[in-house]
């Protein structure tokens, strides 16, 4: 058994995986920005460790004390790409409650997927009672937030470390909306540009509707990006996020 850390927020992060020696034979070296249910994620994958935290934490989980910077996951990735570790649930007042999953990761995809089953707490308490491998936190899902890491362009607006409304503020470039979700990310795939958004969590979009959308940015560099697709999205627009 080989332990690795990962600090983050003053909190060092100690997480067993098995089977795996330090020693590998393969690495893999990238940091990218990507679209978690609605909240933006970095990815960081450096030689065989594989790590994502939050960016721009959605609103609707802020209470539960999630932040810029909190761990989401961390684990590690294997030569043939396989990804295992431990992810966390996060509930107000409650420590963050580790499970596994595992998944498989390549470069050439737009999005990854790791699963697990996760923990269920009792009702208003921090007890866990039981597992799922149904619902959001049994199945995570990621898709890349525009091209390689950082912020995609170089030069996005400064934005808000994601306690607020003013971590979805800024100029969205906007290529399609769908109501479905799965329909939304097929889309991304097709096409390559973008993530997947839930508009319920941007503060200045319409609810209801799931729209493959690069942002937050300044003005002129979304309407660049919404001119760079228009040969593939001849409805794409631009759109203030709040």
């Amino acid at each position: 058994m080989s332990l690795f850390r990962w600090a983050a927020q003053g909190l060092v992060v100690l997480v067993p995986v098995s089977g795996l020696s330090v020693g590998t034979a393969f690495a893999f070296n990238d940091e990218f920005t990507a679209w978690h249910n609605g909240s933006k994620m970095r990815v960081t994958l450096e030689e065989d460790t594989f790590v994502i935290v939050y960016v721009r934490p959605k609103r609707s989980i802020r209470k539960h004390g999630v932040r810029n910077g909190t761990v989401l996951f961390s684990g590690r990735i294997s030569g043939s790409g396989k990804v295992e570790g431990e992810s966390h649930v996060f509930r107000q007042g409650c420590d963050p409650e580790p499970y596994w999953v595992s998944g498989r990761y390549k470069r050439s995809r737009r999005s990854f997927t790791l699963r697990g089953e996760a923990p269920k707490r009792i009702s208003g308490g921090c007890e866990v009672v039981d597992y799922t491998s149904s619902g959001s936190n049994a199945r995570l899902s990621f898709s890349r937030a525009g091209g390689g890491g950082g912020d995609d362009d170089g030069d996005d607006a400064d934005h808000d470390d994601g306690s607020g409304d003013g971590a979805y503020c800024g100029w969205w470039a906007i290529y399609s909306c769908h109501k479905s979700r799965n329909r939304a990310i097929r889309d991304m795939n097709n096409n390559g540009y973008g993530g997947v958004v839930d508009t319920n969590d941007v503060p200045n979009f319409r609810n209801g509707y799931y729209c493959v959308a690069d942002g937050p940015t300044t003005k002129s560099n979304a309407r660049r990006k919404k001119n760079r697709a228009s040969r593939d999205y001849d409805s794409a627009y631009i759109k203030n996020g709040c």
